[in-house]
């Protein structure tokens, strides 16, 4: 493990609460995460320095592609909705969980095989285990078959229909895969791997060949369908940190944000550490690879428990702040879009 010379800088000073579930639109050109506690939607064009905050009617954390540069699928404490980007609106879809009024969503990310990764965990108090992972995906005759992700394919035009809300409710299916779960963090894919985490037990796992995970209609409280397939990648049990959101590099290296400790580590193929890059503030909480190279790592940040000798500390805490890689061999992939099969 290095500590490296890098050090990510303060880009935005958005002042979250809670900084959750960044990711970088390719086709907007802007960075796209959430403050969950605050119920914003907020955006940063790093070309023209735009930063835009948009107020959602619920909490929301975690955002998908589509083919459709104004829409995105957004995953809320309701369930799973569209928001439109012309309009400024949240419509809402479909359930994730059907009678768990005390959860809310938590982190979420798009897969290559076009279906939506989604999760939820308790409002009020992190020590239930009332959470649980979900599969949000189209029928396999739905899906559109794209070539392997790289920075320079852009993704196959959808149908419109597709995307429309109407459609949308009809076909969308919710899948459990994980129930029994206290913190969801940490899921990220590529073509052959799914990460994920229940972060108070800091051990990161993975599974090999995600995409053919057989549909499960269980969805008792004590579900274990990840489990019973997954792998340990990490364990972390004896850090100080907890495993927050995670992204994967186009070399597979896993990075994950460290909560507790301000941190960005770095992880190889066999889970040893190989980067730590620090941060200004203690409460590190999501990742993802942006920028028009995909040479620049987004990293979200917390204010929320934190008293005001604390936040004296800490005057970045809540702010958007950019790790450049230019020199480096590291390099992000692009964003799944839903719908789109890039796994051949």
């Amino acid at each position: 493990m290095t500590a490296s010379h890098l050090t990510p800088k303060s880009i935005v000073a958005c002042a979250n609460t809670l900084g959750e579930g960044v990711i970088w639109n390719y086709l907007r050109k802007v960075v796209i995460w959430f403050d969950i506690s605050e119920r914003k939607l907020m955006t940063f064009d790093p070309i023209t320095q735009n930063h835009q905050t948009y107020t959602l009617p619920v909490m929301a954390s975690a955002a998908m592609l589509t083919s459709h540069k104004d829409l995105l699928l957004i995953s809320t404490e309701r369930g799973i909705e569209r928001f439109d980007f012309r309009t400024e609106q949240l419509v809402f879809i479909k359930k994730v969980e059907q009678n768990s009024p005390h959860n809310r969503s938590n982190d979420g990310k798009g897969a290559y095989d076009g279906s939506f990764w989604v999760s939820t965990m308790n409002k009020t108090d992190i020590s239930i285990a009332s959470g649980g992972f979900y599969r949000v995906r189209l029928p396999d005759r739905f899906l559109i078959t794209s070539k392997n992700s790289n920075i320079h394919n852009l993704p196959a035009k959808q149908s419109d229909n597709l995307l429309d809300i109407d459609f949308l409710k009809e076909h969308l299916i919710v899948e459990s895969m994980q129930r029994d779960i206290r913190i969801p963090n940490s899921l990220c894919f590529d073509q052959e791997n799914l990460f994920f985490t229940d972060s108070p037990h800091k051990k990161l796992f993975r599974i090999t060949h995600y995409h053919d995970l057989a549909p499960s209609q269980n969805t008792s409280p004590t579900h274990q369908l990840l489990k019973h397939r997954a792998q340990l990648f990490s364990d972390r049990s004896t850090e100080k940190s907890t495993p927050d959101g995670s992204t994967l590099d186009n070399t597979g290296n896993l990075w994950n944000a460290a909560w507790g400790t301000g941190e960005v580590n770095s992880y190889a193929h066999n889970g040893t550490v190989i980067e730590t890059y620090k941060l200004p503030v203690s409460q590190v909480s999501c990742v993802a690879f942006g920028g028009a190279d995909l040479k620049t790592l987004y990293i979200t940040t917390a204010r929320e428990n934190l008293n005001q000798a604390q936040l004296s500390n800490e005057p970045l805490a809540g702010h958007l702040f950019a790790l450049p890689l230019t020199t480096t061999p590291y390099q992000g992939a692009l964003e799944p879009i839903f719908g789109q099969n890039y796994i051949l």
